[in-house]
């Protein structure tokens, strides 16, 4: 399947971060509906004849997800680096990239909720990975 917008590059994660910056002084709920806004017709996959069900999303490498694409505001590293190796040549993007995703490391929700914990309590969560990972608890993030 394909998505509706073209997603060979990582434009959809630049724009996306672009607007959640433009926004940091608004109020929480106003900021993640202008990212919602940019972002939900630009995953949103085309119907195919042959659904049993029409409709799904392909996430970004960075975006805002309640838990599919991630949780709340994410970012893939390892998928940004990919992106970044696979077009090395052209550096004024790959420096875009980089910026975007030393943003993105200490901004995602992950971090930040892990900021607000007290030592101690970080101590019982000590990992977010909780598809791979076997822990006594695992952080929420809403």
């Amino acid at each position: 399947m394909e998505t509706i917008y073209n997603r060979d590059d990582f434009r959809l994660e630049l724009e996306f971060t672009r607007i959640y910056i433009e926004n940091a002084g608004e109020h929480k709920a106003v900021r993640e509906a202008k990212c919602l806004k940019w972002q939900l017709p630009r995953i949103l996959l085309d119907i195919q004849d042959d659904d049993l069900i029409p409709g799904g999303c392909h996430y970004g490498a960075v975006g805002f997800s309640s838990q599919i694409g991630g949780f709340l505001y994410y970012c893939y590293e390892d998928k940004i680096r990919a992106e970044m190796e696979r077009k090395k040549e052209d550096t004024t993007y790959t420096n875009e990239l980089s910026e975007m995703l030393e943003f993105w490391k200490e901004e995602n929700s992950r971090t930040r909720l892990r900021r607000t914990y007290p030592e101690w309590l970080l101590l019982a969560p000590p990992t977010d990975d909780w598809e791979r990972e076997k822990a006594v608890t695992y952080p929420l993030y809403r």
